[in-house]
């Protein structure tokens, strides 16, 4: 029904014709994110903010002009079997989520994975052993290490099997305890090459002291020198206006603007930051993409059994592609296609060789960047 309201001035009688505005439909994201009281903890809360002020960013953008999304979390505290209890309460609650991020950790993110295949990248181990056998790689064998005291056991398995090519994935605080095991089993030097995914922080082996562990800081200087790292970048480098309409210098000054704002102690901006944000933005981008293979239908009618608006959704995320904070962004078969680098580790403060893969030339730029390495 329209209202006419008459506006006097000037004594010119106006005549305007107000329409009911028409509220967006909300579609609900639901995120599996927190952690325990660890030093990981203050960087997942952070999260929680990180997505609730892009989706209101995208919501202020003409991406999705009939909907808004509206981002609600629960806590995992990094616990496999709690983040599981988090993804069925999110599926099973009201309102229906179209999407779910998380977990941001390993082990809770492998056993969601398993849980709901359409929700997550297949797991990437599993992926690696076929890639290594499509090429011809003989993998001698493999280990997961669940407790430091039991790193020993992986590392002389390691040798044992002859291995020469090792690749792992570990973090930073882990990171003493296998280097220094690797020195004692003299697994390094010109005879192996150590290939580790980008999750060691800058400064690591700086931070060590004397007595902390059973080596000496020299040792494991030594065992972990010339280490190849491989892994994605996580803010971009140059000028480019992304998709938010500002810089990745931009986005980052304004992040720190935000995370500034609450205790440090408790939240703290992740270096992974930019590809959460990118991450919300892709969605969004994804969701307007699938509009069109929807047949006439709506987003909002999106239920678990309804596999057309799946399909739709999958097709348009296949169709994302805009330039984000942390690069171009685009995917394939479900996986992120994004700039990626291969780095040599050297001694503190030496020249550290990184390669970055060019996306469209097939080949990669060499880079060397003088920093702290260690």
């Amino acid at each position: 029904m329209r209202s006419v309201v008459p506006v006097f001035g000037c004594g010119l009688a106006l005549f305007l014709f107000l329409g009911r505005v028409k509220s967006k439909v909300p579609l609900h994201i639901g995120g599996i994110l927190g952690s325990t009281d660890d030093s990981w903890s203050k960087y997942a809360n952070f999260y929680n903010i990180l997505f609730q002020v892009a989706f209101e960013e995208i919501g202020r953008t003409d991406i999705l002009p009939n909907h808004e999304l509206v981002f609600e979390s629960k806590n995992s505290q990094a616990d496999p079997g709690l983040a599981a209890k988090c993804l069925f309460e999110l599926i099973n609650e009201k309102p229906v989520k179209i999407a779910i991020f998380g977990p941001p950790k390993s082990n809770p993110y492998e056993i969601v994975g398993q849980i709901t295949p359409k929700f997550y990248l297949t797991q990437q181990m599993n992926e690696f052993h076929k890639l290594l056998d499509e090429n011809n790689i003989t993998l001698v064998t493999s280990g997961i290490i669940t407790d430091v005291q039991e790193v020993d056991v992986v590392i002389k398995r390691l040798k044992q099997y002859g291995a020469r090519i090792i690749i792992g994935a570990f973090r930073s605080t882990k990171a003493p305890d296998i280097f220094c095991e690797i020195y004692k089993q003299k697994m390094f030097g010109k005879k192996y090459v150590w290939i580790l995914t980008d999750s060691l922080y800058k400064g690591w082996i700086g931070k060590l002291e004397e007595g902390q562990e059973s080596c000496a800081v020299d040792n494991i200087k030594a065992s972990a020198y010339g280490h190849f790292t491989l892994g994605q970048k996580q803010l971009r480098t140059d000028n480019m206006v992304t998709i938010s309409g500002r810089t990745a210098d931009e986005y980052e000054a304004w992040m720190k603007n935000i995370s500034a704002q609450y205790n440090s102690s408790t939240m703290l901006l992740s270096k992974y930051s930019p590809w959460a944000y990118d991450a919300a933005w892709a969605l969004a981008v994804g969701l307007n993409r699938s509009i069109k293979h929807l047949g006439g239908g709506e987003l909002e009618n999106f239920s678990y059994n309804r596999s057309d608006i799946y399909d739709a959704i999958q097709k348009g995320m296949e169709e994302v592609f805009f330039q984000g904070v942390s690069g171009p962004v685009s995917f394939k078969d479900g996986r992120r296609i994004g700039p990626a680098f291969i780095k040599i580790n050297h001694e503190k403060y030496d020249d550290t060789k990184s390669e970055y893969w060019v996306e469209g030339t097939g080949a990669f730029k060499l880079e060397i960047i003088r920093q702290d390495i260690f």
